[in-house]
């Protein structure tokens, strides 16, 4: 048995070194249908999105805020256990960092550009169907996942079974649902956060808080300007003038860089855990009671 196959046991490895479920995973006790959770994504997403990630600002300095809040609580144990790891653009950067990962993406495609970032312990499957072994983990992450599930509360209980005790979960999501516009409709989010709806949610799928924090502070006057105004008034906006002009402003150019300097002023705080009040974006650390 593989390292891989220890912590779930109905993988198996396809010719690409992809791990997927064993077909006669439905025989073998896995999800029912009804315990199967839904999950809205564009179904071109990780196209679209591998074309900006590598150059984009927006990208770039989540990734920043992602691994500086690690380092500033760090994981009780090892693998992290990505979920909804899209092209493994996160997964990559925790990986440099010295942090092993384990990237559950249910579509080929990001699955695939995963493995090409150098990552080999990539499974491609829905979350709900990977039988992982009961309290296995001390950290998962779900970056910018949960606003794409209709049943948030079931969906963070399924993580909750995961991992041990006191074991931490990371999460990024879309913040103010006052700035919820046709774009986000688009991508598949059928909620923006406040950090009390964040917290109701991990409360109640049995999570303590010990972290919360906004950040992209500089993008919300943008985004109210240029996705939700125009939503108000009927504006249609197309998916790449909404994204790649100005939220993924490419950081080797002028105004990436500028961008990137507003922005920056955040993360000396946060290292020294100072909550942003105010923020485009939410981060929340839980442990699992």
């Amino acid at each position: 048995m593989s390292e891989m196959q220890s912590w779930a046991t109905n993988l198996t490895q396809d010719d690409e070194g992809i791990w997927i479920v064993k077909n006669d995973t439905h025989s073998t006790g896995s999800t029912s249908p009804d315990q199967k959770m839904t999950i809205f994504y564009p179904p071109m997403g990780n196209e679209l999105f591998n074309s900006l990630e590598d150059d984009s600002f927006w990208f770039r300095y989540r990734n920043r805020v992602i691994t500086s809040m690690l380092q500033l609580y760090p994981p009780p144990s090892t693998p992290f256990l990505e979920i909804g790891a899209g092209n493994g653009y996160v997964s990559s950067a925790l990986n440099r960092n010295g942090i092993p990962v384990i990237s559950v993406e249910p579509n080929r495609t990001g699955a695939r550009n995963t493995l090409k970032r150098g990552l080999t312990n990539v499974i491609c499957a829905p979350f709900e169907d990977v039988m992982f072994q009961k309290a296995s983990f001390g950290c998962a992450g779900i970056f910018d996942v949960l606003e794409h599930i209709p049943q948030p509360v079931q969906f963070l209980k399924r993580i909750r079974n995961f991992l041990n005790r006191n074991g931490h979960l990371y999460i990024t999501v879309p913040a103010y649902q006052f700035l919820y516009s046709p774009w986000d409709k688009q991508v598949g989010h059928f909620r923006r956060y406040s950090i009390p709806l964040l917290q109701k949610q991990l409360i109640e799928a049995e999570f303590t808080i010990k972290f919360q924090t906004h950040f992209m502070s500089t993008l919300l006057l943008p985004v109210f300007l240029f996705r939700t105004l125009p939503g108000i008034f009927h504006k249609k906006s197309s998916f790449w003038k909404s994204n790649s002009t100005w939220t993924h402003l490419k950081s080797d150019t002028l105004s990436g860089s500028i961008a990137d300097k507003f922005q920056s002023f955040e993360l000396p705080l946060l290292k020294k855990g100072v909550s942003i009040p105010f923020g485009t974006s939410c981060m929340v650390i839980a442990c699992a009671e």
